[in-house]
């Protein structure tokens, strides 16, 4: 809704807003700063050029800093509105009700779009195939920021067209609507017409060409090179290598893990086990975003859960008999699990821990690990990393959250006590990989073998010695012009070369 006569007073004079006399008022009318869609010709710059010009008025007419500071801000956020396809007005452009709190998240993400961070890409390979690596690269995306600092995700987010203000208003005296934050709404509702998304399309190109460029999925990035189309790119990859029968497959899959897994307490913490539990259902919602699958709700997943633990612990008993009588912890996932983790036997049993093997988490494309690595304390929380001692080329394979997670874990005391451990073992087992000690006579061959290889070179630089000099005496005949008249004597003033060489290379 465009500013009444009355709302545009108030924006400018009103001492909740942008504080100015009507002298300053008018010495910016006559900058051409009238009105508030006047912004559009008006960034910091030429705000401040402004305010420049009006101190040079006779009388002159000085803009206080409190109120430049707030045209600056009503600048940007008036720049923010027309990027998102939203209609700034009197309410949205109040400076104290909602452009205080704007600039706030402003500032923040401008200053994390100069910030130069080194992000590793992730490549589309036979173990990280298109259903896996399209999760990976939209984070990726999400921490990039192109030319109009923006996160370059908003490139591929699922609908290009922005959806209608009245179906999306903003929220009550906030800069944004269902997204949640000015971020959100950056991604969610910049425009794909806007003159320079051609620069940040090119960009996401680059970086999809990038990571497939070593893989076999090249050849349906390269048909969108002339363009340089990344989102053309993206979606191709999409319907070409992550069909609905994929999804569908990691839906009924994790839903019959979650019906038919069993848990006893022999060889993994209850905390794992939900730890998968809380996984599976993840990647279902992920599925369930690309095709029609129902969901479980929380009610389902706790008595997924309680039927799926075999124990004779009475204080677990006692526990899933807590969750299941309780109505509001019955349909709260994460407090049941809250509820029965404590009580686990298999955290307090030293001897079942000491035996305790990792639990194998299925990967996001439905397939099982193939990791066999023992470890007493299983996995992490947060990122699934196995919690154990890791060779240096492992350590380099992992990713910058797991390593964060493992460094941590490695400084706890148990931690340090485990890693110590599985070092010891480690290159114990490849000193025995290694044999025997040599035997007496193996030793005595070696050295035979040694001084033989030690006399044959020794012949072999002589006679490499004898070639050098004498191609060093034919060019010395060559220089004087004249046929040797003694190979002898060339050979021997050769030798007296190589031999000057030799000590002036030793010095």
């Amino acid at each position: 809704m465009a500013f009444t006569a009355q709302q545009r007073n108030q924006f400018f004079t009103q001492a909740g807003q942008m504080a100015l006399t009507v002298a300053q008022k008018n010495a910016l009318a006559d900058e051409g700063l009238a009105n508030v869609s006047d912004f559009d010709g008006f960034d910091e710059d030429t705000l401040k050029e402004a305010f420049k010009n009006t101190r040079s008025l006779d009388p002159p007419v000085p803009i206080p800093a409190k109120s430049s500071t707030r045209l600056i801000i009503a600048s940007k956020a008036f720049e923010y509105y027309t990027q998102i396809n939203r209609a700034p007005d009197a309410t949205n452009m109040h400076y104290t009700k909602v452009l205080k709190k704007f600039y706030i998240e402003w500032k923040a993400i401008c200053e994390a779009a100069d910030r130069d961070i080194e992000l590793k890409l992730p490549v589309l390979s036979k173990n990280n195939p298109p259903l896996k690596w399209c999760d990976s690269m939209k984070h990726y995306l999400h921490a990039k920021y192109g030319t109009r600092r923006i996160p370059l995700d908003y490139v591929i987010r699922e609908n290009a067209q922005v959806q209608p203000e009245q179906q999306d208003p903003l929220l009550h005296e906030e800069p944004y609507g269902s997204s949640g934050s000015v971020l959100g709404e950056l991604v969610k509702r910049a425009s794909h017409t806007h003159p320079l998304f051609k620069q940040d399309n090119e960009e996401v190109f680059t970086l999809i060409e990038q990571a497939a460029r070593a893989s076999s999925y090249i050849s349906t990035v390269k048909t969108f090179d002339r363009r340089k189309d990344g989102r053309g790119a993206w979606e191709a990859l999409k319907q070409a290598h992550i069909s609905d029968d994929k999804w569908d497959t990691i839906c009924k899959e994790n839903s019959k893990w979650l019906i038919t897994s069993k848990w006893n307490g022999k060889k993994f913490a209850l905390e794992s086990f939900i730890g998968t539990h809380r996984m599976k259902y993840e990647q279902m919602k992920e599925a369930s975003v690309n095709i029609r699958f129902q969901l479980p709700d929380d009610h389902t997943r706790v008595g997924y859960l309680l039927d799926a633990i075999e124990t004779d612990s009475p204080q677990l008993h006692a526990a899933m008999a807590k969750v299941d009588s309780d109505v509001n912890i019955r349909s709260n996932f994460e407090r049941a699990a809250g509820i029965l983790i404590p009580k686990d036997p298999f955290a307090k049993n030293e001897s079942a821990k000491q035996k305790a093997v990792t639990f194998n988490i299925s990967c996001a494309d439905g397939e099982e690990s193939s990791s066999k690595t023992t470890s007493k304390n299983g996995r992490g929380s947060k990122t699934g990393v196995d919690l154990r001692w890791h060779s240096p080329n492992e350590f380099k394979q992992l990713s910058h959250a797991e390593k964060s997670e493992l460094s941590a874990w490695q400084k706890s005391p148990e931690g340090k006590k485990k890693t110590s451990t599985d070092r010891s073992k480690h290159f114990s087992d490849k000193k025995k990989r290694r044999g025997p000690a040599d035997s007496k006579e193996v030793k005595k061959m070696k050295a035979q073998l040694s001084a033989l290889e030690a006399k044959y070179a020794e012949k072999e630089k002589a006679v490499n010695n004898d070639v050098r000099a004498t191609q060093i005496a034919a060019a010395i005949s060559k220089t004087q012009g004249r046929r040797p008249q003694s190979e002898d004597a060339n050979m021997s003033v050769a030798r007296e070369i190589m031999g000057i060489m030799a000590r002036e290379s030793n010095e």
